[in-house]
């Protein structure tokens, strides 16, 4: 099976399975946007790839409940210091990204310098987009978290290994 129809096929039940799974706890919404968000800085910034489907989905599993969770419970710190958290996060977006996979890894050259600026462009939109929507503590936290842990997992990569001349 060609490497872009297993991803397709993976990414479509790992997002019916937790899909499901937010919605038993009625959590459904904030999953969605969270997913909506990650998936448009994934594209270009890169991340974590796990090696087997189940590492994947519980390491999104992790991901995602953790971004509800902090959301939750750290709601008062992302109001107070989301300028802070989202200059740090762009800092690391444009050292770190992109960072590729051993399926697809990112040629240093013009396709890479052109992820990078995408990067730090879906990167400035959605806090824009965040920002219009402050009046809504919980879209707001979720998405300047789910940001943050993007560039948490380009942190933990040790560079972009990648990458080929």
């Amino acid at each position: 099976m060609s490497y872009a129809l297993q991803v397709i096929m993976n990414e479509g039940l790992k997002l019916l399975f937790l899909s499901i799974l937010f919605l038993t706890v009625g959590k459904l919404d904030l999953f969605l946007f969270s997913f909506v968000i990650l998936s448009t800085l994934r594209i270009f910034a890169g991340g974590y790839h796990s090696n087997s489907f189940l590492g994947c989905l519980m390491f999104s599993l992790f991901f995602f409940s953790i971004t509800m969770i902090g959301s939750i419970y750290l709601a008062n710190y992302i109001i107070s210091y989301h300028l802070y958290i989202f200059t740090i996060t762009l800092l690391v977006i444009v050292i770190k990204s992109p960072i590729g996979s051993k399926y697809r890894p990112i040629k240093y050259g013009k396709r890479y310098l052109v992820l990078k600026i995408l990067a730090v462009i879906a990167t400035i939109f959605w806090y824009v987009i965040l920002v219009l929507l402050k009046y809504n503590t919980k879209l707001f936290c979720m998405g300047i978290i789910t940001i943050a842990m993007e560039s948490i997992q380009l942190l933990l990569k040790r560079g972009n290994e990648h990458a080929t001349n």
